[in-house]
């Protein structure tokens, strides 16, 4: 009974062994990268599925001011983290246009609407300070999106360009 016994151990230790060598030889599976490419153009930009959650897909896309047709924002479904994702903004009034903007810099923001409330944190070049900027949903549908600035009341209209 003891010789059983001790080849019971001898083959378990064997297998713990090889199972080990296996586990430790074998190659790792490719991490799937995420990965976004954005072009200097709105139109051209690509996803690639991560597995993160998906933005109102009312809202995602290039918007053009219908009082001030230079000022745009754009709604990305780029996921940052903590219930937000990237957008970008320029008004071509001020001599800015949408390839001048630096990668998550200066005229980039985070949204994410939370009980009909749209919520901004914008970007800037020099350090990473969010600046916050809330907006009550007045309408959002397929090519209409109306704000209110929570602290001044004042409408902002755009429309889906």
């Amino acid at each position: 009974m003891r010789k059983a016994t001790i080849i019971i151990h001898i083959i378990s230790a064997g297998l713990l062994v090889f199972s080990a060598i296996y586990w430790i030889k074998k190659e790792p599976e490719p991490l799937e990268p995420t990965v976004v490419e954005i072009d200097k153009e709105t139109n051209n930009v690509l996803y690639f599925e991560d597995g993160s959650p998906s933005a109102n897909t009312l809202i995602v896309g290039k918007w053009q001011s219908t009082s001030n047709q230079q000022w745009y924002k754009v709604y990305l479904d780029d996921y940052d983290g903590d219930g937000y994702f990237w957008g970008k903004e320029w008004d071509e009034q001020e001599d800015v246009k949408e390839e001048d903007l630096s990668y998550h810099g200066n005229g980039w923001f985070r949204w994410k609407i939370e009980d009909n409330e749209l919520i901004e944190l914008s970007s800037m070049d020099s350090r990473d300070v969010p600046i916050p900027k809330q907006y009550d949903i007045i309408k959002l549908r397929e090519d209409t999106l109306t704000i209110r600035e929570v602290y001044s009341k004042k409408n902002y209209n755009f429309a889906k360009w």
